[in-house]
């Protein structure tokens, strides 16, 4: 009988740089059991990976945010991830102006 397991396995393999202090050529291998995970821990080993490749807590901030808000989603799920966070989105503030566009010389 097989035992049910689910393994997250990544390589990287960087050629190093040109630069004289940079790494010479190398290999990254993560590797976790991500049988009993639940998506947070998912989104934690692939925050993991990115930093290792030199990825900025900001980035990766950025990276998540832009995969959860974006104009492809459906703007009622992405208002339900929003109020789990307590967060609004911005047509959703009655306040927000959107930004006047700029007018070119074309334009005038």
């Amino acid at each position: 009988m097989n035992e049910y397991y689910t393994r997250l396995k990544i390589e990287i393999e960087d050629s190093g740089g040109y630069e004289l202090d940079s790494l010479s050529p190398h290999t990254i291998r993560f590797e976790s059991d991500m049988s009993d995970c639940n998506v947070h821990a998912w989104f934690a080993a692939f925050e993991k990976v990115l930093a290792l490749q030199g990825y900025s807590e900001h980035s990766i901030a950025v990276g998540g945010c832009q995969l959860a808000f974006n104009e492809m989603r459906d703007k009622d799920l992405m208002r339900k991830v929003a109020q789990e966070y307590d967060l609004k989105l911005l047509e959703d503030i009655e306040e927000y102006k959107p930004p006047t566009p700029i007018v070119g010389l074309a334009d005038a």
